[in-house]
Protein backbone atom coordinates (compact mmCIF):
# COMPACT_ATOMS: atom_id res chain seq x y z
CA UNK A 1 0.00 0.00 0.00
CA UNK A 2 0.91 4.05 0.17
CA UNK A 3 1.84 3.71 3.57
CA UNK A 4 4.69 0.41 2.60
CA UNK A 5 6.94 3.40 1.63
CA UNK A 6 6.99 4.83 5.28
CA UNK A 7 6.76 2.08 7.01
CA UNK A 8 10.00 0.59 5.39
CA UNK A 9 11.34 4.09 5.67
CA UNK A 10 10.63 4.53 9.23
CA UNK A 11 12.25 0.53 9.71
CA UNK A 12 15.41 1.75 8.17
CA UNK A 13 15.33 4.61 10.11
CA UNK A 14 14.67 3.03 14.01
CA UNK A 15 17.20 0.54 13.08
CA UNK A 16 19.72 3.40 12.89
CA UNK A 17 18.17 4.69 15.20
CA UNK A 18 19.35 2.04 17.57
CA UNK A 19 22.99 0.82 16.18
CA UNK A 20 22.09 -1.51 13.69
CA UNK A 21 21.95 -1.86 9.91
CA UNK A 22 18.61 -2.10 7.95
CA UNK A 23 19.14 -2.04 3.96
CA UNK A 24 17.49 1.14 2.60
CA UNK A 25 14.77 0.61 0.26
CA UNK A 26 13.89 2.66 -2.82
CA UNK A 27 11.73 5.72 -1.84
CA UNK A 28 8.61 5.40 -4.05
CA UNK A 29 8.15 8.08 -6.45
CA UNK A 30 4.60 9.78 -4.84
CA UNK A 31 7.24 10.14 -1.73
CA UNK A 32 8.87 13.75 -0.93
CA UNK A 33 11.21 13.42 1.71
CA UNK A 34 12.73 16.06 3.52
CA UNK A 35 15.81 16.00 5.17
CA UNK A 36 16.91 19.56 5.45
CA UNK A 37 15.93 22.61 7.28
CA UNK A 38 16.08 24.70 4.43
CA UNK A 39 13.60 22.27 2.44
CA UNK A 40 11.70 21.88 5.66
CA UNK A 41 11.11 25.85 5.56
CA UNK A 42 9.63 25.73 2.19
CA UNK A 43 7.73 22.49 2.64
CA UNK A 44 6.20 23.81 6.12
CA UNK A 45 4.92 26.71 4.18
CA UNK A 46 3.30 24.88 1.78
CA UNK A 47 1.36 23.12 4.36
CA UNK A 48 0.56 26.35 6.29
CA UNK A 49 -0.43 28.53 3.04
CA UNK A 50 -0.67 26.73 -0.06
CA UNK A 51 -2.51 23.86 1.40
CA UNK A 52 -4.06 25.10 4.45
CA UNK A 53 -8.06 25.17 4.65
CA UNK A 54 -7.04 21.25 4.47
CA UNK A 55 -7.04 18.30 6.79
CA UNK A 56 -3.60 16.89 7.68
CA UNK A 57 -2.91 13.19 8.39
CA UNK A 58 0.03 12.98 10.52
CA UNK A 59 1.68 9.70 11.84
CA UNK A 60 5.25 9.67 14.25
CA UNK A 61 7.24 7.51 14.50
CA UNK A 62 9.64 6.78 17.47
CA UNK A 63 12.83 5.11 18.52
CA UNK A 64 14.42 3.56 21.91
CA UNK A 65 11.07 2.99 23.60
CA UNK A 66 9.27 -0.28 24.26
CA UNK A 67 5.48 0.46 23.77
CA UNK A 68 4.14 -2.47 25.75
CA UNK A 69 6.21 -1.65 28.73
CA UNK A 70 6.45 2.19 28.82
CA UNK A 71 4.07 5.41 27.62
CA UNK A 72 5.52 7.91 25.69
CA UNK A 73 5.30 10.73 28.07
CA UNK A 74 8.86 11.19 28.05
CA UNK A 75 10.19 8.05 26.44
CA UNK A 76 11.82 7.49 23.35
CA UNK A 77 13.24 9.64 20.41
CA UNK A 78 10.99 11.01 17.73
CA UNK A 79 12.76 10.13 14.18
CA UNK A 80 10.66 10.97 11.80
CA UNK A 81 6.95 12.16 10.89
CA UNK A 82 4.61 11.47 7.64
CA UNK A 83 2.08 14.38 6.43
CA UNK A 84 -0.73 13.88 3.41
CA UNK A 85 -3.22 16.37 2.56
CA UNK A 86 -4.69 15.31 -0.74
CA UNK A 87 -4.08 13.60 -4.00
CA UNK A 88 -3.30 16.81 -5.49
CA UNK A 89 -0.85 18.40 -3.27
CA UNK A 90 2.68 18.46 -4.54
CA UNK A 91 5.57 19.11 -2.35
CA UNK A 92 8.62 18.44 -4.83
CA UNK A 93 10.72 21.77 -6.40
CA UNK A 94 8.75 22.51 -9.25
CA UNK A 95 5.46 20.32 -10.97
CA UNK A 96 5.60 16.90 -12.06
CA UNK A 97 6.86 16.05 -15.30
CA UNK A 98 4.12 15.63 -17.60
CA UNK A 99 2.56 12.70 -17.00
CA UNK A 100 4.36 11.98 -14.06
CA UNK A 101 3.43 11.50 -10.60
CA UNK A 102 2.78 14.22 -7.80
CA UNK A 103 4.93 13.63 -4.76
CA UNK A 104 2.12 14.37 -2.53
CA UNK A 105 3.11 12.58 0.66
CA UNK A 106 6.05 13.92 2.93
CA UNK A 107 8.47 11.64 4.99
CA UNK A 108 10.12 13.95 7.51
CA UNK A 109 13.71 12.66 8.17
CA UNK A 110 14.76 14.00 11.72
CA UNK A 111 17.67 11.33 12.30
CA UNK A 112 20.31 13.61 10.29
CA UNK A 113 22.34 16.08 10.78
CA UNK A 114 20.07 19.04 10.72
CA UNK A 115 17.00 16.98 12.32
CA UNK A 116 16.69 19.52 15.08
CA UNK A 117 16.10 22.11 12.64
CA UNK A 118 14.06 20.39 10.54
CA UNK A 119 11.48 19.61 13.48
CA UNK A 120 11.81 23.51 14.39
CA UNK A 121 10.63 24.54 10.92
CA UNK A 122 7.58 22.49 11.08
CA UNK A 123 6.37 23.41 14.39
CA UNK A 124 4.11 26.32 13.56
CA UNK A 125 2.32 23.95 11.37
CA UNK A 126 2.31 21.35 14.28
CA UNK A 127 1.15 24.00 16.65
CA UNK A 128 -1.51 25.85 15.01
CA UNK A 129 -4.87 25.27 16.08
CA UNK A 130 -6.21 26.56 13.05
CA UNK A 131 -4.77 23.11 11.00
CA UNK A 132 -7.01 20.46 11.24
CA UNK A 133 -4.63 17.13 11.84
CA UNK A 134 -6.05 13.27 11.75
CA UNK A 135 -3.89 11.44 13.95
CA UNK A 136 -3.61 7.53 13.87
CA UNK A 137 -3.66 6.82 17.96
CA UNK A 138 -3.41 10.62 18.58
CA UNK A 139 -2.02 10.08 22.09
CA UNK A 140 0.89 8.61 21.30
CA UNK A 141 1.47 10.99 18.79
CA UNK A 142 0.84 13.97 20.70
CA UNK A 143 3.18 12.66 23.45
CA UNK A 144 5.99 11.73 21.20
CA UNK A 145 6.00 15.67 19.45
CA UNK A 146 5.80 16.94 23.29
CA UNK A 147 8.82 15.33 23.71
CA UNK A 148 10.81 16.54 21.36
CA UNK A 149 9.24 19.73 22.38
CA UNK A 150 5.87 20.23 19.78
CA UNK A 151 2.86 20.65 21.31
CA UNK A 152 0.17 19.60 19.16
CA UNK A 153 -2.47 21.61 18.26
CA UNK A 154 -5.22 21.94 15.73
CA UNK A 155 -6.66 18.30 16.68
CA UNK A 156 -8.97 16.87 13.47
CA UNK A 157 -9.48 13.35 14.63
CA UNK A 158 -8.23 9.83 15.67
CA UNK A 159 -8.45 7.14 13.31
CA UNK A 160 -7.74 4.44 15.55
CA UNK A 161 -10.79 5.72 17.72
CA UNK A 162 -13.14 6.22 14.53
CA UNK A 163 -12.22 2.86 13.96
CA UNK A 164 -13.42 1.66 17.18
CA UNK A 165 -16.54 3.88 16.98
CA UNK A 166 -17.62 2.06 13.37
CA UNK A 167 -16.99 -1.21 14.73
CA UNK A 168 -16.55 -1.74 18.49
CA UNK A 169 -16.28 -5.77 18.40
CA UNK A 170 -12.82 -6.31 18.69
CA UNK A 171 -12.85 -10.20 17.43
CA UNK A 172 -10.29 -10.61 14.70
CA UNK A 173 -9.68 -6.83 14.38
CA UNK A 174 -6.83 -6.28 16.26
CA UNK A 175 -7.35 -2.34 17.24
CA UNK A 176 -3.59 -2.27 18.74
CA UNK A 177 -0.79 -0.95 17.11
Amino acid sequence: GRGAGYKRQAGAAAAAAAGGEAPAAPVPEDVYVVATAADAARVAALLCHTYRGRAFACDTEVAGIDVKAESPVGHGRLICFSVYCGPDAHFGVGGPAPGGVPQNQLWVDLLGPEGPAVLERFRPFFEDPGVPKVWHNYGFDRHAMATAGVQCRGFGGDTLHMARLWDSGRKGKGYCL
